[in-house]
């Protein structure tokens, strides 16, 4: 298991410590959580003119997401790639391009 992993934005906090991604905050209550083996697809919106950029991490096993809502200026930050590209390479089962 790797050092703990997160960003803190305005909205919300997503961690990653190597083995689970957790998100806080976002508007939702409780905290979801979503392990990387049962990770399939992470999904990343830009956002546009009425809605938000947003990430969310899918899970066939599970019924509700993890992820958040971001400011574009959070949305295109280094600290978010870092961490995406953590979860990522520790997900087994991620869809191509996902």
């Amino acid at each position: 298991m790797s050092g703990l992993k997160q960003i803190v934005v305005e909205r919300g906090v997503i961690t990653f410590d190597g083995q689970v991604v957790e998100s806080f905050g976002f508007g939702m209550d409780p905290s979801q959580r979503v392990h990387v083996a049962f990770l399939d697809e992470t999904k990343l919106d830009e956002g546009g003119r009425f809605s938000e950029a947003s990430v969310s991490f899918h899970s066939t096993k599970q019924v509700t997401l993890a992820g958040g809502s971001f400011t574009e200026e959070e949305f295109k930050s280094p600290e978010l790639a870092a961490l995406l590209d953590a979860i990522r390479a520790a997900a087994p089962n991620l869809k191509e391009g996902a």
